[in-house]
């Protein structure tokens, strides 16, 4: 009878996963206890026979995506399952609106949201096109001192990590924002913004003290290198016309190489249950320390590319990622192509492939050319011996004429 019993919660679990969709509806309580019959109330309870919950010995549950079961118990108020520490027995009146409803006979489970009783269920994950109104969420990204951002190659390729501190990140309005992005041994983010139908791009938040939260930035990415235009205006105030909210703009940093722009598309937030409390201690101040000294050999130097300095850093290190795609662009016009062979090759990208490769395009083109020529000299052949080939036809005539 156990097993009956079992199969009977699991069918009816399984019916109340199918009819608890999000839908306008209207449903009724029970009126009627004579025979079984699962009836429907807006908060997503459903009724199970007690004589059946008496004979239950565990409750197997498979509750929509943000619910869980609450309470089971009968009429009489008596628990009639073995449910889990954080599902609690209370009576089978069940109310709606202004009106109560009282089942005798019936067993009453509810699947309820509840933020205390189940914290593994609840407020799992919400995705909204912006980002929410909500002044405490806003203030709460304002205070993060880390966060990760993300992009890819399209076709393959390596998919990249990477993290982001300092006060170099700036919220625009719900829709947009940007950070500075900094000079490093890699620069697989402007890559992958920069790739033909990419610009892909998420950021990501994690609550390390105080209530675990996750916030995801999807959208797109722009890349503004500096020394241009598009650059500057985000610190000389030509550019504020966007900025809705009460946010500071992020001071120019040592070693700063460029910003990234980015129209959220989409916002998700989820728990962050798994994420470990760690207390801030302070920014580390080799990166500042480095970049200024590396900015001041630029600053002295006739040719910034050919010292020993930043300029020449991001042209050995920022031209290519590490799968090939064009970076930086300002080096595009510096970088020779030993220094291209020696980054790829530095990278496994196989240099002598890539050479490979150009001669075979060259080839190519070279029979292009040659079947093309090929073709108009046979054009050319054929009006010729057309011609001559009516010369002929007259001179014969003309010869024929005469020797008559």
């Amino acid at each position: 009878m156990v097993w009956y019993s079992n199969a009977c919660i699991q069918l009816l679990c399984l019916a109340h996963r199918i009819a608890c969709r999000p839908r306008s509806a209207t449903y009724r309580a029970a009126k009627h206890h004579a025979s079984f019959k699962p009836h429907w109330l807006t908060h997503g309870a459903f009724l199970i026979p007690a004589p059946i919950a008496n004979r239950l010995s565990y409750v197997p549950y498979y509750a929509p995506r943000y619910w869980a079961p609450v309470s089971l118990g009968s009429s009489d108020g008596r628990s009639h399952a073995a449910l889990p520490q954080t599902c609690v027995t209370s009576s089978n009146n069940l109310r709606r609106g202004n009106k109560q409803y009282t089942t005798p006979g019936y067993a009453h489970l509810s699947l309820t949201c509840s933020t205390t009783s189940l914290p593994s269920v609840v407020n799992m994950g919400e995705f909204y096109d912006e980002i929410p109104d909500d002044p405490k969420l806003i203030e709460w990204i304002k205070k993060q001192v880390l966060f990760h951002v993300a992009t890819a190659p399209l076709n393959g390729g390596r998919v990249n990590v990477s993290p982001k501190g300092f006060a170099s990140f700036k919220l625009v309005n719900r829709r947009a924002c940007w950070y500075l992005d900094l000079t490093g041994s890699g620069n697989e983010t402007i890559s992958h913004l920069y790739e033909p139908g990419n610009g892909r791009i998420t950021v990501l938040f994690e609550a390390f003290e105080g209530p675990p939260r996750l916030l995801r930035l999807f959208g797109r990415g722009t890349v503004f290198e500096r020394g241009t235009p598009e650059f500057d205006a985000f610190f000389n105030g030509e550019r504020t016309d966007d900025d809705d909210l009460d946010w500071p703009t992020p001071e120019l940093m040592p070693g700063t190489r460029s910003i990234i722009w980015i129209d959220i598309t989409k916002v998700g937030t989820s728990c962050g249950y798994t994420v470990p409390k760690m207390q801030y201690l302070g920014e580390r101040q080799m990166y500042q320390n480095l970049s200024k000294q590396l900015e001041k050999v630029d600053a002295t130097a006739e040719d910034p590319y050919a010292a020993k300095g930043l300029k020449s850093y991001i042209l050995d290190w920022n031209t290519w990622s590490i799968d090939g795609l064009p970076g930086v662009r300002t080096n595009a016009s510096r970088v020779s192509r030993k220094q291209t062979r020696q980054f790829m090759a530095q990278h496994g990208l196989n240099p002598a492939k890539e050479g490979a490769g150009r001669g075979m395009r060259y080839a190519r083109v070279v029979a292009f050319l040659a079947l093309l020529l090929g073709v108009v000299l046979g054009m050319l052949l054929t009006v010729l011996v057309q011609e001559n080939s009516v010369r002929m036809h007259r001179i014969l005539r003309d010869i024929r004429s005469i020797a008559a």
